[in-house]
């Protein structure tokens, strides 16, 4: 299978602590408590983020070229040999968007035009970068995103040699962040694949992928209030429980992989998600980065493998799973990832 070559990620500057974000916006109140502030000091309790992170500088392009133009610095990468280009929730993200309800290319042209255009970021970049033998492929998968451009991308470089690009966005214009109780931050992430046994320290062994549209029916004739929400919650429950069974048995029984044997949990910054991983796999879930920037999409998942990486001393290595759900509440997106890390023993800071 192919090996993680890269990885980095980008959080903006502006971190707006939790209790003055609630300050700033309007959010329903749960009737048990009785004013914002108390349900606010709740919230933060529970859900353990107390700062969100808001891009209010950059655009994706910016973003996304700063990136990619440090990578190439520091990997001296031969771009004819990036074969795929994964560009991840395309249906918020595909094109750049400047907050007043249009698309703009900034200048691109350099023409000086003011006139508004779309700028199609996985193209412009391929094109920027001159990245010429690259197919670009879309995926929207919700929170899974980066799992599934993880499954065909090791697929992709096992078939044709080379490399996949991993592109990630969660960038939202939205004036309210808080949305089904989840207070949703802004970053981006990058990930290369290479089809090259020595290049970096981690190797996709298998991955798992699988959706779900049944809840599409539950959406309809529905307003979203906390009744609603919880009931959908408890048709997503066992769904989850019954797709972790299915990577257990279809991924880690299939390489003969024992509960011991996995050293690390990557998943979602999401406190109820974290705790059920660590029901399972006890003291193994990375949840250094839960308080800082909430939940940010799938840059979570490429967030957290690189800063548990660090985390590593020299060892005997070990098996490091991701692990992820999402839904837009139509439908629920599951994927899994079995990683083997060659060169360190895993030292955990939960």
């Amino acid at each position: 299978m192919a090996n993680i070559l890269y990885s980095d990620y980008y959080l903006p500057e502006n971190r707006i602590p939790t209790g003055k974000y609630f300050e700033m916006v309007d959010i329903p109140v749960p009737k048990i408590y009785s004013s914002k502030e108390e349900y606010c000091e709740a919230y933060i309790k529970q859900t353990k983020v107390e700062y969100v992170c808001i891009e209010n500088k950059f655009s994706l392009v910016e973003i996304f070229s700063d990136m990619l133009t440090k990578m190439f610095e520091n990997t001296g990468l031969d771009r004819n040999q990036i074969k795929y280009i994964f560009y991840t929730r395309s249906y918020q993200t595909y094109y750049d968007f400047y907050g007043d309800g249009k698309y703009y290319g900034k200048n691109i042209d350099d023409t000086g035009s003011d006139l508004p255009y779309y700028l199609n970021i996985p193209y412009y970049l391929a094109e920027k970068f001159q990245l010429k033998n690259t197919c670009v492929i879309t995926s929207d998968g919700k929170c899974g995103s980066v799992t599934q451009a993880m499954d065909l991308g090791a697929m992709c470089c096992d078939m044709k040699k080379g490399y996949a690009l991993v592109l990630t966005p969660s960038i939202s214009r939205r004036a309210n962040r808080y949305v089904n109780f989840t207070l949703m931050g802004d970053g981006a992430g990058i990930m290369l694949l290479s089809s090259n046994k020595e290049d970096g320290d981690l190797e996709i062994v298998d991955t798992f992928s699988r959706t779900n549209g049944k809840l599409s029916q539950r959406i309809l004739n529905s307003s979203h209030n906390l009744s609603y929400l919880q009931e959908v919650l408890s048709f997503i429950d066992p769904l989850n429980a019954a797709y972790d069974s299915m990577f257990k048995s279809e991924v880690l029984d299939f390489h003969g992989i024992k509960d011991e044997d996995i050293k690390a949990v990557i998943t979602l910054n999401i406190n109820n998600i974290i705790n059920r991983y660590n029901e399972a796999y006890p003291s193994k879930v990375y949840a250094g980065n839960l308080p800082y920037g909430g939940h940010i999409s799938d840059v979570d998942l490429i967030r957290n493998l690189k800063d548990f990486i660090l985390h590593l001393t020299p060892g005997s290595g070990g098996y490091i799973l991701i692990l992820t759900s999402g839904t837009d509440f139509t439908g629920l997106e599951y994927g899994g990832v079995l990683l083997r890390y060659r060169k360190g023993d895993t030292v955990l800071a939960v």
